[in-house]
């Protein structure tokens, strides 16, 4: 109905939150993993990396209005 699989439905909503987290609560990454339910933090960052194209403390920078890296646009 949507035009995607319940496995991608189910990791743009775990997605969601795992960018809604770091946003809005001051967690490590470590602790939104477990949140959410994975198993370990590099199991975390290497799903957030791959569907958000940063790391979780990327995002959360980036999000919050943090000081950019040099090089980067």
């Amino acid at each position: 109905m949507t035009g995607s699989g319940a496995k991608r439905l189910i990791d743009d909503r775990v997605l969601l939150e795992a960018k809604r987290l770091p946003v809005h609560t001051d967690l490590p990454a470590t602790a939104v993993g477990e949140r959410i339910g994975f198993p370990g933090p590099t199991a975390f960052t290497r799903f957030f990396r791959q569907r958000a194209g940063e790391t979780p403390a990327g995002f959360r920078n980036r999000a919050r209005g943090g000081p950019r890296r040099p090089g980067k646009v």
